[in-house]
């Protein structure tokens, strides 16, 4: 095989790969806590639903960024937090530290300053 048509094909598999990570991903809300207070991370969905300021669900959050949190810290500083759209692949904005959800093109500094609320999902469907 020449090496530009092992380029094309290796280009044509990472797409279709790519392109069908969330086609069977499972979105839905964070289980409850076991008696021990842990949670199963087989229970968690995929996507797990980001509550913006207002009452709903603004998107949806990959299940490792909130399972797996002190990957994305350095000392007290973690990073931005993506939100996804319904289709689980257009990227909507970020969960920033300290201000919430800022939708994508607008300046996290613009947007007041909010404290951490954790509570259950409002409006999203169970976890199967």
């Amino acid at each position: 095989m020449s090496p530009a048509l092992t380029l094309v094909v290796g280009l044509a598999v990472l797409l279709m790969t790519s392109s069908a990570c969330t086609l069977g991903a499972s979105r839905g809300t964070m289980p409850p806590p076991d008696a021990n207070g842990e949670v199963d991370p087989s229970a968690v969905p995929d996507f797990i639903a980001y509550a913006g300021r207002a009452d709903g669900i603004v998107g949806w959050v990959p299940k490792s960024y909130l399972l797996e949190p002190g990957q994305r810290c350095r000392g007290p500083q973690c990073d931005p937090i993506p939100v996804y759209a319904d289709d689980l692949e257009t990227l909507i904005g970020h969960d920033v530290p300290g201000r919430g959800f800022v939708p994508l093109g607008v300046d996290p500094a613009g947007v007041p300053g909010r404290p951490v609320v954790v509570g259950p999902s409002i409006g999203a469907p169970a976890s199967p």
